[in-house]
């Protein structure tokens, strides 16, 4: 589950105490670590594409712009290809990974973003919301345990790229449904084993027990037991909400969640989509849900950077 390119030595993604979280995929690497990773590892895997560890990178190391350089100005398929290597670098299963370098992000991408299509950044897509990054979305689809024939639902669809992949993965003999309450341009290129319905978390037309599997690609703060009665015995539920109250108070005093945040009422009150827990539970005979798993600091939204007024990764200055 750790990224397998080297030790993790750094402390820059030691926010809580809090584990597993989802930087023991995609580290933030120090200064030190970029330089040494640079020096022996492809740009792709010493960075593992993620929007720190680029722009670290670029700022600092010589060959770093020209390894971007070359990245985003490769044909879309070898980006996808890079791109699920990096994956499969860092833990992610070769099902998931195959599914990412199957499906062409850069049709969900704006023409103004298309060099940022294949990096491990969220991209957003001038309609308010953003398309998560691909490594957020291999993660979830792991750990949601999607199969070949299952039937998966998706609320908050948004463009279909991570209804996509999960269609990629249940196959044609399976069934991938997306829900949100509209899809912009970009939806209706989702694959023909999808279907798109126009509903909510809250007011979904969908029978009970029509699912394999149900996920949420949003921040929301229901019970998981909302979903619950869409999974047949043997399902799973899985999205991201805020931590508890028990789960902030066990934080060390130094902590940056206790030091950004002064009490739990605080960390509700701002933006806790910027550090949410993604758990996914199961279904057993009974119809209670059972916790399977809990992952730390996972965002659907863009890294907040005050003084950069876009969330964008600026283009290459070498071609």
């Amino acid at each position: 589950m750790i990224a397998t390119d080297g030790p993790r030595r750094d402390t820059w993604t030691l926010k809580t105490a809090l584990r597993p979280d989802f930087y023991a995929y995609f580290p933030r690497f120090s200064p030190e670590e970029l330089d040494a990773r640079l020096d022996r590892l492809p740009f792709c895997r010493a960075t593992l594409l993620t929007e720190w560890n680029i722009r670290r990178a670029r700022a600092a190391h010589p060959a770093a712009e020209r390894g971007f350089a070359q990245f985003v100005g490769s044909a879309a398929r070898e980006q996808r290809h890079r791109l699920a290597d990096v994956l499969s670098s860092v833990g992610i299963s070769a099902r998931t990974a195959a599914a990412v370098a199957a499906v062409p992000r850069h049709r969900y991408v704006p023409a103004r973003s298309q060099h940022m299509a294949y990096l491990n950044v969220h991209v957003p897509t001038g309609t308010g919301s953003c398309l998560t990054p691909p490594g957020l979305v291999a993660v979830m689809l792991d750990l949601l345990g999607c199969d070949s024939g299952e039937t998966v639902v998706e609320f908050g669809a948004g463009s279909g790229y991570h209804l996509a992949c999960a269609a990629h993965i249940v196959g044609s003999r399976g069934r991938a449904v997306g829900v949100d309450l509209r899809f912009p341009r970009g939806s209706s290129r989702t694959p023909v084993s999808a279907g798109l319905v126009r509903g909510d978390v809250a007011a979904a037309p969908l029978r009970p027990g029509c699912a394999d599997a149900v996920y949420a690609t949003c921040f929301t703060r229901r019970p998981a037991d909302t979903l619950a009665h869409l999974i047949r015995a043997g399902g799973r539920v899985q999205f991201a909400g805020p931590i508890t109250a028990s789960e902030f108070g066990a934080e060390p005093h130094r902590s940056w969640l206790r030091s950004t945040f002064t009490d739990h009422r605080s960390y509700l009150a701002t933006e806790p989509q910027r550090f949410a827990c993604l758990r996914t539970w199961v279904k057993p005979v009974s119809e209670e849900l059972a916790l399977r798993h809990s992952l730390y600091d996972v965002s659907f939204v863009p890294e907040a950077r005050p003084n950069s007024p876009s969330p964008d990764i600026r283009k290459p200055r070498l071609t």
